[in-house]
């Protein structure tokens, strides 16, 4: 506190104990009112006193705290000290930044305060030497206490070091440089990074991969002139943990689709080419089927393994003689293979949608099953002679061909023209979307439209008719799409007398239940996460199917196979048909293991009785 002085006397003010406080002191000396002064002054006719300036003082302290702050920092930074070179002993002097010390001060000024470490506001006991530049000496000078420069010239333990201090020709290093720098050097240790991806699959080790050859050479020894034919070649992919129905592909890729036998040499060649650039089972299955040369697969890169199951499988034995279905029998399990493991749509299965289908282990399956109708995923003969004979049905000229007018007549009529023109203007086929309206559709086509009419729940079926219903391919069903394609239905409905709702309802309801983010049509992955799906496609594309989902509650009954395994709707329409069929040909014979246990006794609503 200030005590006020008497009359005359200036009011008595403490030394200050540093800088800081004395230019504290002076500012606010200069902003009181003189009391000697006021005491002079008439007191009768005292003058008004002026209000103070509060702008140009707060400006005044705000300088003030810039200079304090800029005071601190500034000496901080323009601490600097000699580094001698001992190289160019008459050389211009070099000076880089270097961190103060505890009692380096700037300046020679007694009572000047410390700004260093560790000495904010304490007073200067003594002179201290401010910078200065020397020559440089032939042995460097150390000082005690000083930071010791990193390579690049910086101090190591001053922050706050500025490069307009350094010599032109060093380099500003920021923490990633000076993190790279200190990697460069030798000696530095690296933290190693695993590998994560592997397209080929996780490597296998090479003792592995020469255990496998080792048993395959021992197979060659016990064979005639240690070569394989075809027959014989099954021991040799046994030998080596391959699946039995990759042989034929392989003995293939190696032979180059002779019928010659193949030897210990041209099997150990290949053998060391797949297994340096496929791991995994779906890569060893691409390299073998396409020989090696691509990485992916197509429709043709599955015939050989094709014809080998119908050659070589017990299920099949049958099936031997008639060669002229056995084309048809490819096209129908090549394109199931692509319906279920090419979900992409691109025609070109790669290692990664193997990895995420059951296809290789369907293969596997096939080796300890003699039943080809076990396998109802791709291979069931059941499911290929019913496709086969929808077919049939509508090839009217039996040129294994369908137009459009053999297509309407599918079902009794239950599609509409728009669906048909739909499926004729190739969008729904794999490959590159050509919109360019064809006139035929053959087999694979026709089949892949069969599973999806009567499968609607699966995955595939759903963006089947997704780009059925998405008239203008811009990825939404719209609420226009929808009206278009259900007058159509509506028609059909109409012309077999029987009462429909008006759009606006069908509209309404299928809102309700498949709630879309677009209040203004559907998305592909709105009708992806609805179960009751299957119910808004019947809506557009099938009259039959969407007049029988009206009329019924609830849903189908529940069908099992044997093994008490939930069948699935395809695997259902399968057996329904296939026994229907073979009732309608007259023949008694069927195949005793297969059996459907229906939950009730007709499940299969005849649409005869109900129109």
């Amino acid at each position: 506190m200030l005590a006020l002085a008497g009359p005359g006397q200036r009011p008595s003010m403490p030394l200050p104990p540093d800088a800081v406080s004395l230019d504290c002191s002076s500012l606010l000396s200069s902003r009181r009112v003189c009391v000697p002064a006021l005491i002079d002054k008439d007191v009768d006719h005292p003058e008004p006193i002026k209000k103070p300036r509060r702008r140009r003082h707060s400006k005044s302290f705000g300088k003030f705290l810039q200079s304090v702050v800029s005071r601190v920092v500034s000496d901080r930074r323009k601490s600097v000290i000699i580094v001698e070179d001992t190289q160019q002993p008459t050389t211009t002097p070099h000076i880089i930044a270097q961190a103060t010390s505890n009692t380096a001060i700037a300046g020679n000024v007694p009572g000047r305060l410390q700004f260093g470490q560790n000495h904010v506001g304490q007073k200067s006991t003594g002179p201290t030497a401010s910078p200065a530049i020397q020559p440089a000496r032939n042995e460097p000078q150390k000082r005690e206490g000083a930071a010791q420069p990193l390579p690049n010239g910086k101090p190591a333990n001053d922050p706050m070091t500025s490069s307009i201090y350094e010599p032109a020709d060093a380099k500003v290093l920021t923490p990633r440089g000076l993190r790279k720098q200190q990697q460069q050097q030798p000696g530095a240790a690296r933290v190693p990074v695993p590998k994560f991806h592997f397209p080929q699959g996780k490597p296998v080790s090479q003792h592995e991969n020469d255990v496998a050859m080792r048993k395959a050479l021992d197979v060659f020894r016990k064979l005639p002139g240690q070569k394989a034919s075809v027959n014989e070649f099954e021991t040799v992919i046994k030998a080596v943990g391959l699946p039995l129905y990759w042989k034929r592909p392989i003995y293939d890729a190696i032979t180059n689709k002779k019928n010659v036998d193949v030897t210990q040499t041209e099997f150990c060649i290949w053998w060391r080419n797949m297994t340096s650039v496929a791991n995994d089972e779906a890569a060893r299955f691409i390299y073998a089927l396409s020989g090696g040369k691509k990485d992916y697969l197509e429709r043709e890169d599955f015939q050989s393994l094709c014809y080998d199951v119908i050659y070589t499988h017990p299920g099949l034995a049958f099936y031997h003689s008639a060669t002229e279905f056995h084309p048809s029998y490819v096209d129908v399990v090549t394109t199931r293979i692509f319906w279920s493991a090419n979900r992409s749509w691109t025609g070109r299965i790669t290692a990664q949608e193997l990895r995420k289908n059951d296809l290789l282990a369907q293969l596997r399956f096939l080796e300890k099953e003699d039943d080809i109708n076990k396998e109802t995923k791709y291979f069931s003969y059941e499911h290929f002679y019913v496709i086969y004979c929808k077919f049939w049905e509508l090839d009217d000229d039996h040129d294994m061909l369908i137009s459009k007018r053999d297509m309407l007549a599918h079902d009794e009529g239950a599609l509409t023209p728009l669906v048909v023109n739909r499926m004729f203007s190739k969008a729904v086929v794999r490959g590159s979307r050509n919109e360019h309206l064809v006139e035929f559709i053959g087999l694979p086509e026709f089949a892949a439209f069969l599973m999806a009419d009567e499968d609607k729940k699966n995955p595939t079926s759903v963006e089947y008719w997704f780009r059925i219903c998405d008239l203008d391919g811009d990825g939404l069903v719209t609420l226009y799409e929808m009206e278009e394609m259900y007058g159509q239905v509506r028609d059909k409905l109409t012309l077999n007398k029987i009462d429909t709702m008006q759009f606006g309802d069908v509209a309404c309801n299928l809102l309700d239940m498949i709630r879309p983010k677009n209040p203004n049509g559907f998305t592909l992955s709105d009708l992806k996460k609805c179960p009751l799906t299957y119910r808004f496609f019947n809506s557009f594309t099938n009259w039959r199917k969407f007049f029988s989902q009206e009329i019924n509650e609830g849903e189908k009954p529940v069908v099992r196979n044997d093994e008490g395994r939930e069948l699935t709707e395809w695997e259902r329409y399968c057996a329904e048909e296939y026994e229907s069929l073979m009732e309608a040909e007259g023949d008694d014979q069927i195949d005793e293991t297969h059996s459907v246990n229906l939950d009730e006794e007709d499940a299969r609503n005849s649409f005869k009785d109900l129109l």
